[in-house]
């Protein structure tokens, strides 16, 4: 079902939206040797100032592998075949 908002909701609603954004998240994934050693970590950015800034940083490695496990075996092959 599609739900289409009325021109006056549009309207009042206008000032709210914008094309641009300031703030960008990361999801940041560090793997160690052998595939183990698994790390991940979510970093938010502020782009308001000149310099960015990190504005909030939330360790998520106990939520599990991120990447799918064809990423894992992916790694571990190619660590093997590297040496």
């Amino acid at each position: 079902m599609t739900e289409v908002l009325d021109r006056n909701t549009i309207i009042q609603a206008g000032r709210f939206i914008t094309d641009q954004s300031y703030q960008f998240s990361a999801d940041i994934v560090g793997v160690g040797p052998h595939g183990r050693g698994y790390s991940r970590v979510r970093f938010v950015f502020d782009t308001t100032q000149t310099t960015p800034r990190i504005v909030a940083r939330q360790d998520l490695t106990g939520t599990g592998w991120a990447l799918g496990t064809a990423v894992r075996q992916r790694l571990r092959e190619n660590f093997y075949t590297s040496r």
